[in-house]
């Protein structure tokens, strides 16, 4: 076992100590790159079966109002209905990230830390173009390459299950650097994410939408389905959940960190559910967020292309940990916390390796009832099972499940009725018992180096954006925008105490 990573124990909504952190399995301290993390608290991380059920973790702390012990993992819904143990939940926020997969981000933890989830063993590799083979991994470059993730690459990957063309599709497009796609990162280089899967559910069989690059993947977050559309291209007369969701009478946010995806996608700049971080942030102080929301990280899509923060490479993850933990702290100072749950997830894994055959699913289009590969996702919330490993089958569209059962709504597909919603990660012993927010990793990164990295990671919405055909809004359009707005969440994240800020 290696060094376990630091926790700061940040206060958290009515509970200033924050929550224990539970669980087994020791944190790995082997690459920090730009960042580094302070205090100390037990690193510590999921563990069970892995079979398909939900995981069993440690017992050892907890218990229920009446304070016998309980098992945190292993129990089932009761018989409890989706609806009932959704009901104490009314605000849903949902972060969707780009471009990794599971094995790429937590892949590691079985390896390096004893978790039991479908992680690595060390053993996987895959061929060069020569043949050698080309193992797994600590990779230590935090912005590497950008390996080719669109439809054609996708499948080719994959290779009709046998996820053998990994290397050989990176390395055709980046020869030099042929080997990242197998690289795994650990718990130093990804702390937050590893904090918050110690203490709430990580979902280890959740695959991407479709075999498939980050448009069709994100339709069917928005939409239920892609309308058959395969690459990054718009679909304008789509029906989306932000349209059921305003008939409904649900109140709905689609908040951006510089410019939504839906602006370029639906071909709708300035949507009226559209609202940026700094409102996201806002609400959440006040206890005045919507019902349901979807949060856009930054694509480094402003004038100067600084603070990326969407981990699609060439990126800094580091931004990534900075704006997923200022997320996490603003809902967990939130008077809304003791009903939320909050969603993180990644539209598909960017082309880098996943050992797991993605199984295929329901949808009336025969050519995307092939899932993606795995990508790493979690649910976290008061009522969350903690420390907890769920192995239950579940992609994008589970999030439309969620919120169709828990609204009440209509579904927007055939395909949302069709897919298993996320209840499952909700412990029925904690209902009417919501827990404090457990803490995370405080960081501390130089602001020079993490906004060295510059250029936006989604292309279309840049030549959309410099053909005039997506305008940006006035006061986004200067020189320095993207300076400006990744330093006014460095601050923010510095408030909350996510981050430690040095020059």
């Amino acid at each position: 076992m290696g060094a376990v990573l630091g926790a700061a124990a940040i206060g958290c909504g009515d509970d200033p100590s924050g929550g224990d952190q539970g669980g087994s399995g020791t944190g790995e301290g082997d690459s920090t790159g730009s960042s580094g993390s302070s205090g100390a608290a037990d690193g510590t991380g999921p563990t069970g079966p892995g079979d398909g059920s939900t995981s069993t973790g440690d017992e050892s702390g907890s218990s229920d109002s009446s304070g016998e012990a309980f098992d945190e993992c292993g129990s089932d819904g009761q018989g409890l209905a989706p609806e009932e143990l959704l009901a104490p939940i009314d605000t849903i926020v949902v972060v969707m990230m780009e471009n990794r997969s599971l094995d790429h981000y937590f892949g590691s933890a079985t390896l390096r830390e004893g978790w039991t989830l479908e992680g690595l063993t060390g053993r996987e590799t895959n061929p060069r173009v020569d043949g050698s083979p080309v193992g797994v991994f600590n990779l230590t470059d935090l912005t590497p390459a950008d390996p080719p993730h669109q439809w054609a690459a996708c499948h080719l990957q994959w290779n009709m299950g046998a996820n053998d063309g990994f290397v050989i599709v990176h390395e055709q497009a980046h020869p030099e650097s042929y080997d990242q796609v197998m690289g795994y990162h650990v718990r130093s280089q990804i702390p937050v994410l590893y904090a918050l899967a110690d203490n709430y559910t990580l979902f280890d069989h959740w695959f991407g939408s479709t075999m498939a690059g980050t448009w069709p993947n994100r339709y069917h977050l928005h939409c239920g389905t892609s309308d058959g559309q395969q690459e990054n291209e718009p679909e304008p007369g789509i029906t989306t959940i932000w349209e059921i969701l305003d008939d409904a009478g649900i109140s709905h946010a689609n908040y951006y960190s510089d410019v939504p995806w839906v602006w370029g996608a639906l071909l709708n700049p300035l949507t009226s559910y559209t609202e940026s971080l700094d409102e996201f942030f806002d609400a959440a102080a006040a206890g005045t967020l919507p019902q349901f929301s979807i949060i856009d990280p930054n694509y480094g899509l402003l004038p100067g292309g600084e603070g990326g923060n969407d981990d699609h490479p060439d990126h800094d993850i580091t931004l990534g940990q900075i704006f997923l933990g200022s997320v996490y702290q603003a809902l967990a100072r939130s008077p809304q916390w003791s009903r939320c749950l909050l969603i993180i997830t990644y539209d598909e894994h960017g082309g880098f390796f996943d050992h797991v055959s993605p199984p295929s699913t329901y949808d009336p289009l025969p050519q995307f009832q092939q899932l993606g590969h795995r990508v790493p996702s979690l649910v976290v919330g008061p009522y969350v099972r903690r420390g907890c490993v769920d192995s239950t089958v579940v992609d994008h569209v589970s999030v439309l499940s969620t919120v169709t059962r828990r609204f009440g709504l209509p579904p927007i597909t055939q395909r949302v009725t069709q897919t298993a919603d996320l209840s499952s990660a909700i412990n029925p012993e904690l209902l009417g018992n919501p827990q404090p927010p457990a803490p995370i990793p405080m960081l501390s990164v130089s602001i020079s180096e993490v906004l060295s990295k510059r250029g936006p990671s989604q292309d279309e919405l840049a030549a959309m954006i410099a053909s005039g055909q997506l305008p940006l809004p006035t006061d986004r359009r200067h020189a320095g925008a993207s300076r400006e707005v990744a330093l006014r969440l460095l601050d923010r994240a510095s408030k909350l105490g996510v981050v430690k800020l040095r020059p």
